[in-house]
């Protein structure tokens, strides 16, 4: 039987790369009968995000940087040389980045794994608390002890709620008891210009001195307050600053060094406010969008560079396995292309590529999210249904006329 009979006796919807090519009018006749075959030619745009998964960077090198206790893989620069080093802030932003992977057995399985490693990491002194690595495992050339920092537990509590292994209640917990006692609370003479009273300090301990406000801890504890559903009067200010510190940086990549001295290269700064933005967190898109523009930053944004660092700049972390990840487009086409392939539910795969698909397109065509002109959500102008009382739950917000859904319910 030559190719034309066999493809004529295949039905016309036979898998769903056909399916998705047949109403896609880039796809030209030709696309569409080999996508009967598999993926179409990546010869017109529709398809390019598809054939990129299959380059180098896929997902298959990401999740083979994944260990056997749940943990992904990074390498710290010594003095002596580069050592392997497994830590909670690196998984936890590699797990963030597999929220936009497609809903495959393997995914899934990685995901839960590295969720898996996360709860172990918790603090076992202070529940919901955590720092860059478990207790009682930092290795043994890092002296003196880290102490839990906001970093790490703004991080791991978020990717414990988008997981559903934790619940809103919980987090405000955390957030009321673990992290607000180490706000700012005033300005000396060592204060930077951009800080503001309300910020989050860094280590989560009162003997920790000095204890510098970072602005990329700080967007990582405002995606936390964010997806807590409830208002904080601290995401107002820590949205202040934020704008502050990027106005005060301007345009200078060495100025930008200084909002996060944790962060050796700024680029991570840049990578978690896109972060924020994704999750339509107020005013972070518009930042967002500023940053994007500025020269260092398309510079930078490809290159392979430290993810953080000690303060003085002689120790810093790498991880393959994020910059991989990161070089991944985030479409949902992945699921329609692979299921044929896939052992899981079909059905699962489907919803999950087509929900993927759509949020990507929403939020390409109308920015993520609602916030005010100015950048920045007032509490007094959010409103909320009490949905159970204290405003959690599925309860739409109205923001300056519009009605939205929290993140987390949609």
């Amino acid at each position: 039987m030559d190719r034309r009979s066999f493809a004529g006796a295949c039905p016309p919807d036979a898998y769903p790369a056909a399916r998705l090519a047949r109403h896609c009018p880039s796809w030209d006749d030709w696309s569409y009968r080999r996508a009967r075959f598999g993926s179409p030619a990546a010869h017109r745009w529709g398809c390019r995000a598809v054939d990129e998964l299959r380059q180098p960077g896929d997902w298959r090198a990401v999740l083979a940087a994944q260990q056997d206790d749940g943990s992904f893989l990074s390498h710290v620069r010594l003095s002596s040389g580069a050592v392997n080093d497994r830590n909670v802030f690196a998984t936890a932003l590699v797990l963030d980045r597999l929220r936009a992977a497609a809903c495959r057995p393997d995914i899934v399985a990685a995901r839960n794994r590295a969720l898996d490693f996360l709860q172990r990491c918790a603090d076992p002194s202070c529940q919901g608390r955590f720092g860059f690595y478990r207790a009682g495992h930092q290795p043994a050339w890092m002296l003196p002890r880290l102490a839990p920092d906001a970093d790490d537990t703004a991080l791991c509590n978020l990717a414990l709620l988008r997981a559903g292994r934790i619940d809103r209640t919980e987090v405000c917990r955390v957030v009321r008891e673990v992290l607000l006692p180490f706000r700012l609370l005033y300005r000396n003479e060592r204060s930077q210009p951009w800080h503001r009273i309300g910020a989050l300090l860094t280590w989560l301990d009162p003997g920790a001195f000095p204890n510098p406000v970072d602005c990329t801890v700080n967007v990582n504890v405002l995606m936390l307050l964010h997806a807590s559903g409830e208002l904080w009067p601290e995401a107002g200010a820590i949205t202040e600053m934020l704008h502050a510190a990027v106005d005060w940086a301007g345009g200078s990549k060495m100025k930008a060094v200084k909002l996060s001295p944790w962060y050796p290269e700024p680029i991570e700064f840049v990578f978690a406010v896109e972060r924020a933005a994704a999750a339509e967190v107020p005013g972070m898109a518009e930042l967002s969008g500023h940053l994007q523009r500025l020269e260092w930053v398309v510079k930078d944004k490809p290159n392979d560079l430290p993810i953080c660092g000690s303060s003085d700049g002689r120790i810093v972390w790498t991880c393959p396995a994020l910059r991989s990840a990161r070089a991944i487009p985030e479409t949902g086409l992945d699921a329609w292309v692979n299921f044929p392939r896939i052992c899981g539910s079909p059905a699962l795969c489907v919803e999950e590529g087509i929900a993927t698909f759509v949020r990507q397109t929403t939020l390409r065509s109308n920015g993520p999210g609602t916030w005010l002109s100015g950048g920045m959500a007032v509490p007094s102008q959010v409103k909320r249904s009490p949905a159970d009382g204290h405003g959690r739950g599925a309860a739409p917000q109205e923001i300056a006329g519009q009605t939205d859904v929290l993140p987390a319910d949609r």
